[in-house]
């Protein structure tokens, strides 16, 4: 029974490439999603490795196995931490105003508002060609908005929404306006089916080759296609916290909560090619 939790945002800073592997589409390295929506994600055991590598610079040996789990033989005892699958919260998309918005869905956002414990919203489209804006700074002649190739009749959210959209912003920029303005201003709402086909063909695909030392010219077969998650995307995980189980190591839930958010990382790497600037993100707590 996981007595406590907290809610945590991730805001990418350069383009991430969480892998899920080889594939034999066009893409030769997707980036990993979940099965059922298409919808990126960061798997959990991915980000509980990063974090563990990461608070072992901040705690003790005992300590860090005590949250953890032992490195060597989990069968002495159990984590006390237990960190679910980072999931998207706002894609970002090319726009024709505003040089790009941060998409989401009603249904992407409501997840997100269960998984904090906060009141779902109620959003109705007359059509997937409507869109939910927060303010004017993306619309073509006051109606519209331009994503991609895309046009889409703009609708103003309630303030309700708006409200929502405040307090995330708030929470992830404490320092840059930069994120804060743009969450709160070029944010777009979109129906759920459209925003699954915006995160499935509007990722970063970069064509990668390995050189030939003695010849100066590409390896034979060694040009692949690398998918990344853009920079400017907004991830939320969910890290839920027990007792410890290590007899030598008293802990209640809220003393590892406690641990965690008092050290949680302002800036980590995630995923592959640290050495080319990829996958470092901010962290935030929100709840």
């Amino acid at each position: 029974m996981f007595d406590e939790k907290s809610v945590v945002l991730l805001y990418t800073l350069t383009p991430l490439h969480a892998g899920s592997g080889s594939s034999l589409s066009v893409v030769d390295l997707p980036i990993q999603r979940e099965v059922h929506t298409e919808l990126p994600i960061i798997q959990a055991s991915e980000l509980k490795g990063v974090l563990r590598d990461y608070y072992n610079q901040k705690f003790d040996k005992d300590m860090l196995n005590t949250i953890f789990g032992p490195e060597e033989s989990g069968a002495d005892y159990s984590s006390c931490i237990s960190i679910q699958d980072a999931r998207i919260l706002f894609f970002p998309v090319k726009s024709v105003r505003g040089v790009f918005a941060y998409t989401t869905s009603p249904s992407v956002l409501n997840d997100f508002l269960r998984a904090s414990d906060k009141d779902e919203i109620s959003v109705e489209f007359e059509g997937e060609d409507n869109a939910i804006v927060v303010s004017n700074k993306l619309k073509v002649d006051d109606r519209y908005i331009v994503l991609e190739e895309f046009t889409f009749k703009a609708k103003d959210a309630d303030s309700k929404i708006k409200g929502i959209l405040k307090e995330i912003a708030k929470k992830l920029d404490n320092k840059d306006s930069y994120i804060y303005e743009g969450l709160t201003e070029k944010v777009v709402i979109l129906p759920d089916d459209v925003f699954r086909e915006f995160t499935k063909h509007f990722t970063e695909v970069v064509a990668r080759t390995r050189i030939d030392d003695e010849k100066g010219t590409v390896k034979q077969s060694a040009l692949w296609y690398e998918e990344n998650v853009p920079r400017d995307a907004v991830f939320y995980t969910v890290f839920r916290y027990n007792k410890s189980f290590n007899e030598a190591k008293d802990l209640k839930a809220q003393d590892v909560r406690q641990h965690i958010e008092d050290n949680l990382p302002d800036i980590i790497q995630i995923g592959g090619n640290r050495t080319i600037g990829r996958g470092f993100t901010m962290f935030r707590l929100f709840k």
